[in-house]
């Protein structure tokens, strides 16, 4: 049997301490009118103290084991409601901004504009998320700034690229292959984006439903998330200063972090995603939280990320980003091969 569960609601003033009556009417607790027992809306008033707090009258109706599954049913259906209910307003929240985002990118005609505004949106959503499910504070305030401040730098780094460059080329190429269904594909895309952006933000609204105490766990997320970003800041330094130099032109970034991973920018956002996994893995079903790295990789390799990039990479550099290939991992950091160049 369970420890019982205990309720302090306000009662009818006319009941008073010592009063004996057999059966007391649910309906004069409206707290508790959904509460049935053998069909009757009815309460053993032997389940019932009188309090005195401040002049008022203030019970605490104890229900014992006598009704355990109908209490675990009921608040397991209220706990259901409050998830779906987050989740449909997580999800009502990126269809409405990446149709914002559309007008936008259709009025200065640059579809590229939806890679500053992506991190923002999950971040939105997760924030969301963060401020009103009900689990432990400290790890719902922890959730919400580490995905704030990733989606402040890599929007802020974002932004500053997007300005400084023409139109991506994995856009432009998108537009062309669709052609005068550009815009209504291109809705579509963006919808999808905002899709995305809602199942990346997912781990978020777990680590805050996450009850159990803060731990040992999550200063391991933590230290993941500390571990992940400062990697992608370095990754995306170095390259921005090998861009910079103009006897690098046309040459291929093979310095620093880049000796080990061909996207090792790629590879910092992958692993990025791990901390929010250590934030929700101690939650019932926390471990479902996997599936939103293994996402992010599937995408990172095998949709937009790498594949994309490498083509444009090959067609800007040639028989150069070709031999790179062939000595350097595309994704998990590893030392080169040694390739000869005969």
């Amino acid at each position: 049997m369970g420890s019982p569960l205990l309720l302090v609601i306000p009662i009818a003033s006319t009941l008073k301490e010592g009063r004996n009556r057999p059966l007391l009417p649910v309906s004069r607790i409206p707290f508790l009118s959904i509460i049935k027992y053998n069909s009757v809306n009815v309460l053993p008033v032997a389940f019932i103290k009188i309090l005195r707090e401040s002049g008022r009258n203030v019970g605490v109706v104890k229900l014992t084991p006598v009704f355990p599954s109908l209490i675990k049913n009921s608040l397991s259906q209220i706990s259901a409601l409050d998830l779906i209910q987050l989740s449909l307003i997580g999800l009502a929240i990126p269809i409405v901004l990446f149709t914002v985002y559309w007008v936008i990118q259709y009025k200065i005609n640059d579809s590229g504009v939806v890679d500053v505004f992506w991190g923002a949106t999950v971040a939105i959503i997760a924030i969301f998320f963060c401020l009103f499910t009900s689990g432990d504070p400290t790890r719902r305030w922890v959730a919400g700034l580490l995905i704030s401040l990733w989606a402040l730098r890599l929007s802020y780094y974002l932004f500053f690229r997007w300005r400084s460059h023409e139109e991506d080329a994995r856009y432009v190429a998108l537009k062309v292959k669709w052609g005068s269904q550009a815009q209504i594909r291109m809705f579509r895309f963006y919808q999808m984006q905002g899709l995305g952006c809602f199942l990346f933000a997912l781990p978020l609204l777990a680590a805050g439903g996450n009850t159990t105490p803060f731990s040992w766990v999550d200063c391991i997320g933590i230290a993941i998330w500390i571990v992940a970003i400062s990697g992608e800041a370095i990754a995306d330094q170095q390259l921005a200063s090998f861009r910079t130099r103009p006897e690098n032109r046309g040459e291929v970034c093979n310095t620093g972090l880049w000796r080990y991973s061909r996207h090792p920018n790629y590879f910092f956002e992958w692993f990025h995603w791990w901390s929010y996994v250590m934030l929700a893995i101690t939650a019932p079903l926390g471990w479902l939280t996997i599936l939103a790295p293994v996402a992010m990789w599937f995408f990172l390799n095998r949709v937009t990320g790498i594949p994309l990039t490498e083509i444009q990479a090959i067609k800007s550099r040639g028989d150069k980003y070709r031999l790179y290939q062939q000595s350097t991992n595309a994704f998990f950091p590893w030392f080169p091969k040694s390739i000869s160049q005969e």
